[in-house]
This record gives structure tokens, sequence and C-alpha cells, in this order.
């Protein structure tokens, strides 16, 4: 594996995004940041620089040995290896399962998996989980030799020089997409909601480096990181031709197609699928058809 794998990690898998490359290793992106559409190549965006590693002397595994890559390089080569196995198996029986008009339940189940960890192994859930810590880490270490020195009885203790250290990257992981007990908790209470898929024979949804949205529609608690908060809807393309929304069912009371069904998409299904992946995108946008057309009518009319 050369130093440029190492180094450049992509925080959306590039089993994923091939799909909306049509095979090749370059597309054309919309660029938010220059306002407008240029050409892209796989291994130029997506990425952070060595955004997994974990510090050499945080880096001890449960069976003693020390492997600073583990998170990129042992956690998430397993997950990408199913996952593509898992697109190849939607995308080679898109027809017949828009045919049925149902997607099949272990594939929703298997999807909503990996939904969960697409939306938490992001740079910004690791810059939040270490705002975090940063505020949370001093506080609890400041109560521990409070609580120390009462109980020896020497005052001395609570004036201990003792800082509090993490690796921000082991925390990203031991808190978020690499604990089980939180992304079963994701996984469950997403599976709960409403799912409607959306299929496009023309391969018309967007993805982009933020693929999974989370459109809020009121300010209540956001349960599960905003994933299962009330009136929250999840948008997430899957492939070009297929997408899927997840309606919060205690919000969405009044849609009128059945659970898991899988719909032909109108103008209007496309439309607010790709303007919801553009708005959220951080700065790339991309079309298999290098079809931006959404977009530009969209910053005309907006300004």
């Amino acid at each position: 594996m050369s130093r440029e794998e190492n180094t450049r990690q992509h925080f959306v898998p590039k089993c994923y995004l091939k799909y909306f490359l049509g095979g090749k290793s370059d597309c054309c992106a919309y660029d938010k940041v220059q306002n407008k559409a240029h050409p892209i190549t796989l291994n130029s965006f997506c990425y952070e620089n060595f955004l997994y590693d974990i510090d050499s002397q945080f880096a001890t595994l449960d069976d003693g040995t020390n492997n600073s890559k583990y998170i990129e390089k042992n956690f998430f080569y397993d997950i990408e290896t199913e996952y593509s196995k898992f697109l190849e198996e939607i995308n080679n029986s898109l027809s017949d399962i828009y045919k049925n008009g149902v997607f099949p339940e272990k594939m929703r189940q298997k999807l909503a998996y990996f939904i969960v960890i697409q939306f938490l192994r992001m740079p910004k859930v690791k810059e939040e989980t270490k705002r975090f810590n940063d505020a949370f880490m001093p506080e609890m270490l400041s109560i521990f030799k409070e609580g120390l020195a009462k109980e020896s009885g020497d005052d001395n203790l609570e004036k201990l020089n003792i800082n509090a250290k993490f690796d921000a990257s082991r925390m990203h992981f031991k808190q978020n997409f690499g604990n089980d007990e939180i992304v079963g908790e994701f996984v469950n209470a997403i599976l709960n909601n409403r799912w409607i898929f959306v299929f496009s024979s023309e391969g018309d949804f967007y993805t982009s480096d933020t693929p999974c949205v989370v459109h809020q529609s009121t300010n209540s608690r956001p349960l599960c990181m905003g994933l299962a908060q009330y009136g929250s809807e999840i948008i997430f393309p899957i492939i070009p031709k297929l997408a899927v929304i997840i309606y919060d069912r205690n919000f969405y009371t009044d849609l009128e197609v059945p659970d898991n069904s899988v719909n032909a998409a109108s103008y209007e299904h496309i439309a607010h699928i790709n303007l919801n992946i553009y708005e959220n995108a951080d700065r790339f946008v991309i079309s298999k058809k290098s079809d931006f057309d959404i977009i530009n009518q969209y910053i005309q009319d907006n300004g």
C-alpha cells in the first residue's frame, strides 16, 4: 500500500463513491467554493490526512499490540469490504427490487448499519467529540481530585497538577462508530421510523462529501445526534438510481405511500433529494450524469 493511501484517509468510502463516478477514476463535480462544475479524481476529495490515525501512546489494543492505523487499516477495511459487497448486491438486483415494489427487510437492516457508520465517521463528528472531551475531562478530573482530597483528608491532593490527555481519533472511535452499543442504539432508532425508497431509472441522484443528510423540522431534543429527533428526515443516496428517505414516524403521519416501498422518482423527488444533498455538502457534489441543472436553477432562483 502506498504512502498516499496511508496518508489520505477517506471519510466517504471509495467503494461507495465509485458508483457515482460511472466506473471511472474521475468525474465532474460541482464545487461550492468555486460555484462551478469541474473535473475531480476519486483520490482528491472526501479525505483528510491521517484522519483516523491514533497517537502511538494511545494505540495499544486489547491484545497488547500497538497499531496506530487500526481504525483505517483494520476496522474500516473490514466494514468497507462488506459495504462493497452490499452495494454490488443492491446494484445487481435493483430491477427486481423495483419490480417487487418493496425493499427487502434484511437489506434494510444492513443499510441502516452502513448509514449510521457513515454518519458517525465524519470529521465533524470527530470535532464535536473532541470539543466535548476538551470541556468534560478537566471537569471530571477536578471532581476526582476534590473527592480524593476529602476521602484522604489531604487538601493538597486537590492541587495536584494532573492533566487530562486523550487522543482525538481514539475517542472518535470509542465514543461513536467503534462503540457497538451506540451504533446498535442508532440503528434501531432509525429502523423504527418510516423508510421510503425512490428509484430513478436514469440515475439522477447526486451524492456529496457529506452523503447522509439529516434535515430537522423541529427544535426538539436531538436524540441519537439528530438521527432520531422528533421531526427528523434522513436522506441518503444509495447509488445513482436509488435513494432512501427516512421519516420520523411520529411527525410525518400523513405519508401516502407504504413503509419500505420502492417508488418511481418524480421530478419533485429528485429535486428534493438533490437540493438537500447540495445544501448539506461541505464542498463537492457528485453526479454520475454530470448534470447540475437543478443546482444551477436553484442558484439562479435564490441568488
